[in-house]
């Protein structure tokens, strides 16, 4: 009996029935590291830690950006509404026009006049959602702080597509990504968007170190498949030493 889940089962969506059952299981298997010594005072009698990884359809070869697309921003996010994203946002869209999707927002954009020509959207879905990363310019890598997560799947889609990551500078992301040469980090608002301008105004700069993101997915093992090899891995030996 294997539970796998790429949410933080814990410290978040909090379920006594899943803390109790816990000890059923033969493996559990976590994307979130912070979650770890709680998996274990629950009484997770194996534990695996993955990563969140990028679907088949964020592999695909990126399409050509056209001018009149409905996704071709400078910058996009996508994800679901909360105050940390909506100060980033805000400081974000103030260095270029900013495209946003996600639960919540167009709520949000009832009481707040500056964001509502960004928002586009309360979610985006199906083969939409890789087609609106790959036809931006930069999409934002922002982390929630509802949680302390040092990565989320964006880390792994966004350049997945061969767009232009700029994310929030954690030690899990520079280790996944070389600054400046595969993606891009800040720690503040002002290089953030320092970074927004420069990129924007340097095409070729941006592409080759959006290409070289795309080509670290592919060839570092970020991929759902392989996340998934590395369960079926795992259980394999396991099964071998009984």
């Amino acid at each position: 009996a294997v539970h796998y889940t790429p949410d933080p089962q814990l410290v978040l969506h909090k379920s006594r029935h899943f803390r109790a059952c816990l000890p059923i299981y033969d493996l559990a298997v976590t994307t979130k590291a912070f979650e770890i010594n709680l998996y274990k005072a629950h009484g997770a009698r194996d534990l695996l830690l993955v990563q969140q990884g990028y679907g088949e359809r964020f592999a695909q070869a990126p399409e050509a950006r056209t001018a009149d697309d409905e996704f071709s921003h400078d910058v996009c996010f996508i994800g679901h509404c909360e105050k940390h994203y909506a100060e980033r946002l805000r400081a974000a869209a103030g260095a270029a026009p900013a495209a946003i999707w996600g639960p919540g927002w167009t709520r949000y954009a009832r009481r707040h006049d500056w964001i509502r020509p960004h928002v586009k959207g309360e979610g985006i879905w199906g083969d939409e959602y890789p087609q609106a990363l790959m036809r931006s310019r930069i999409a934002l890598g922002l982390l929630s702080k509802q949680i302390p997560e040092t990565t989320t799947t964006r880390t792994f889609e966004i350049p997945a597509t061969a767009t232009f990551m700029l994310a929030e500078r954690t030690a899990d992301h520079l280790a996944l990504f070389e600054e400046g040469k595969e993606a891009e980090f800040f720690s503040s608002d002002e290089e953030m968007r320092d970074k927004i301008r420069f990129y924007i105004a340097n095409e070729a700069t941006r592409t080759a170190i959006a290409r070289a993101g795309r080509q670290r997915c592919l060839k570092g093992g970020y991929s759902d498949t392989a996340q998934l090899q590395r369960v079926l891995d795992h259980i394999s030996v396991q099964l071998d030493a009984i």
